[in-house]
């Protein structure tokens, strides 16, 4: 072909193109026709894919049995090359059945009494199919997050001596409230910048005015959680309406502030009964949603000596892996710090004025 007839067939090609273009986005019967016509091709990709399917799941020993007759030589399930052969055959026979003339009234009964009506039991089967493997993959995914340990960057071991706690336990952090809130706010930066799996935190927070523009936190001021145990459905009903819509990820990990605040009707009795109450609510909410609960008992006074053995703390010695939070002052270059503990471990030597400007 010379160079001249190729420039030719080339505007004839872009002409036709526009033409065709034009007739199916104009005209509806050749909007219809290609419709129908790629309906058709999209119809043979689905039975194509039905094909594998079936092929896959069929015992064609008893699938292949005939009364009267000879059983087949055949297995349960086929071999590579037999399954090859059988779809190849099946294929080429309506092909080759195809290619007979027909009428077109026999087509259209065909496919109102036989297309259609398998067409819409297969499409059922198919998207049960799909929305059973994407529950699946869904639930895997949700399991292997739940089975990831969080670290709340405080040397804090659980029962069985393990560094990392699992989210099936809960912390509560009992001390003086300065000391308390400096350590929740390491807490959640040393969460927020964790180089591998950052967790996704919501923090309950003491303040009114809490804001973070990362994604992996979520603030929710004490003004929408106040008293929010008060009943076994109230924070989840807060978390839906103002925590929910704000998250990428499911939660890893939940802090409370004071966890006594959210029974607040219960503070007159004592804040211990009011953290008590508080706390079986926020661990059955945290066991649903699969993160770790770390709660906090802020107190306007320190700590006393062995002040969570007393019988007050029962309870929640007993639903919590409960740590007290105690300082001692020490002197570095003239410079008066405070040596934080957490039960019995030191955690951080702070200068004073940055703790006493909490």
């Amino acid at each position: 072909m010379s160079e001249a007839e190729k420039n030719e067939n080339a505007e004839t090609m872009s002409l036709m193109a526009e033409v065709a273009n034009r007739l199916v986005s104009g005209d509806k019967r050749y909007s219809s026709l290609v419709g129908s016509m790629l309906a058709s091709r999209q119809l043979y990709a689905m039975c194509l894919y039905e094909l594998d399917r079936l092929c896959s799941e069929t015992d064609f020993k008893r699938a292949t049995k005939a009364e009267g007759e000879d059983n087949l030589e055949i297995g349960k399930e086929l071999t590579d090359d037999q399954a090859l052969m059988l779809k190849e055959m099946l294929v080429n026979a309506a092909a080759v059945k195809a290619q007979q003339p027909f009428e077109e009234n026999q087509l259209f009964d065909g496919m109102m009494t036989t297309v259609f009506p398998w067409m819409r039991d297969v499409v059922t089967k198919h998207n049960e199919a799909q929305e059973k493997a994407k529950k699946e993959k869904v639930e895997e995914a949700e399991k292997e997050r739940i089975s990831q340990p969080v670290d709340v960057g405080l040397p804090i071991e659980a029962e069985n001596g393990e560094s990392a706690l699992s989210r099936k336990t809960s912390v509560l952090l009992v001390g003086e409230a300065k000391l308390v809130r400096y350590l929740v706010e390491n807490t959640v930066q040393k969460a927020l910048k964790a180089q591998k799996n950052p967790p996704q935190l919501l923090r309950l927070c003491g303040s009114d005015t809490a804001t973070t523009d990362d994604v992996k936190m979520c603030f929710l001021s004490s003004q929408f959680w106040h008293d929010c145990a008060a009943s076994n459905n109230a924070f989840q009903q807060i978390y839906l309406s103002h925590v929910l819509p704000r998250l990428n990820h499911p939660v890893d990990l939940l802090i409370v502030d004071d966890i006594s605040y959210a029974k607040k009707s219960l503070e007159f009795v004592s804040p211990l009964v009011a953290a008590n109450e508080a706390q079986k609510r926020f661990k059955r909410w945290s066991d649903n949603a699969g993160c770790l609960l770390l709660g906090c008992l802020p107190l306007k006074r320190k700590l006393k000596d062995n002040e969570l053995n007393l019988p007050e703390y029962e309870t929640l010695r007993v639903h919590n892996t409960i740590r007290g939070v105690a300082s001692e002052k020490i002197t570095i270059d003239g410079v008066e710090h405070y040596k934080i503990f957490v039960g019995k471990h030191e955690t951080c030597v702070v200068p004073v004025t940055e703790i006493d400007s909490q």
